[in-house]
């Protein structure tokens, strides 16, 4: 399949003052091919041209214009969603200049438009069940992978990968965290993450094509927000082997990463348990955890935070067995969202439910045990996250901000699991 990207465009007259504007190459003339919610979109060669720019916008606004250098490329195909709409056009450039637009097509899906929370389920359980157990190092891992990509470049944003080598089983694997961003008004960023393995067992739909379906459901519905800061989203690679993606990426954060980060949002486990929770940093670190809190209420979204039960957790915060845990380590404010119940077992949030316990890590975590024995509460629990999610960072406000930075120290990181092993 060709580079998967919905480009659409808009805006007619913005289209002819361009065409006024370079007319020495041929303007490309695009034609479209939709089946179901599958699109394919071709434009004839320009005599000359060198290569391709393909532009959209979302249909009926027009805005904002998004384009990508398509290189040589005159045909690709791209998979969109019920209800989407969007305007595309292209044009042809050489060395020296750039032809005018093509003729304007309405790309239209059939349906409602998707939510936020239903596209996190279609990602889910696609991630869950297409893909299945996911372990770190494996050609399913590298599935999982490809499909994040693939998500991330529908919703045309730029996308790098990141690889790194780590020891399991007395033998080196390799494994990469896939990186996009979404440009702010400031360039100071915020870090939201998910890890995309899972453990040999069950099929990892809660833990954690749920966190995964939410970052990808994320990017989708904030790529045309008007955003305070850079959002900067990473799907880390092999975490259920000792957060290698997360611990790899911060120690390659240099110092001025460091200070330009604000914050890190961690998705892991978003759904399954009796409880949602958001988690953050101690004391006035906490201050995303707690605009999170903040929203939740106004919204009506029954979101907690850990109760501060047992000792070793106090309340607010969490332990340090997920990818939040490196970045806290140096210094970085984080929140930790996650479905659990802290109230029952040895109240460490690791027996997620009053009548089967914990459910990751065990053959219960799977798209048609959770539908079968909590109707609804997939669907209900990611759509309360995504809302949370989703108006946070839209609203966003750091505490002297421009400070920051002088604030981080870093802190002492245990990196064990809830029964006190080491990770």
């Amino acid at each position: 399949m060709k580079r998967i990207i919905p480009i659409l465009f808009a805006f007619s007259l913005f289209f002819i003052s361009c065409s006024l504007t370079y007319a020495a190459l041929e303007s490309p003339i695009l034609t479209k091919s939709i089946e179901n919610i599958d699109v394919t979109i071709s434009w004839t060669p320009v005599d000359g041209a060198t290569g391709y720019t393909f532009c959209y916008s979302t249909y009926p606004d027009g805005a904002p214009i998004v384009c990508t250098d398509m290189e040589t490329e005159t045909t690709f195909s791209a998979t969109l969603w019920q209800g989407a709409s969007y305007y595309v056009a292209c044009k042809a450039y050489d060395e020296n200049e750039s032809s005018g637009y093509s003729n304007v097509e309405l790309i239209k899906i059939a349906g409602e438009s998707s939510t936020p929370g239903t596209r996190a389920l279609e990602h889910t359980v696609y991630i869950s069940e297409n893909i299945g157990i996911r372990i770190a190092g494996s050609d399913a891992e590298t599935s999982t992978r490809n499909y994040i990509i693939n998500k991330f470049l529908d919703s045309g944003l730029a996308v790098s990968t990141q690889k790194f080598e780590f020891e399991s089983d007395g033998a080196f694997k390799e494994s990469f965290n896939v990186i996009a961003d979404i440009p702010g008004a400031s360039t100071k960023q915020i870090i939201v993450g998910a890890h995309y393995d899972s453990v040999d067992v069950g099929e990892g739909a809660s833990d954690n094509a749920s966190g995964v379906g939410a970052l990808i459901a994320t990017a989708e519905a904030l790529k045309f927000q008007d955003l305070p800061y850079t959002i900067k989203f990473i799907a880390f690679g092999a975490e259920e082997v000792g957060l290698k993606g997360s611990r790899h990426y911060a120690s390659q954060m240099s110092t001025k990463d460091i200070s330009n980060t604000i914050g890190m949002i961690n998705l892991d486990t978003l759904v399954g348990g009796d409880k949602i929770y958001v988690y953050g940093s101690a004391d006035e670190e906490g201050w995303i955890r707690e605009q999170a809190l903040n929203i939740a209420r106004a919204m009506g979204i029954p979101l907690e935070t850990n109760p501060g039960l047992n000792a070793d957790y106090p309340a607010g915060t969490t332990g340090d067995w997920s990818d939040h845990a490196p970045f806290k380590a140096l210094g970085i404010p984080y929140a930790y969202f996650e479905a659990t119940n802290w109230e029952i077992g040895n109240l460490d949030g690791y027996a997620q439910t009053e009548t089967f316990g914990a459910i990751w890590h065990t053959e219960n975590d799977t798209m048609e045990f959770l539908q079968r024995e909590y109707p609804g509460r997939v669907e209900e629990q990611l759509t309360a996250m995504m809302n949370t999610l989703n108006e946070l960072l839209m609203t966003i406000d750091a505490p002297d901000s421009e400070n920051l930075s002088t604030r981080k120290k870093q802190s002492v990181v245990l990196f064990r699991t809830r029964n006190g092993d080491p990770l």
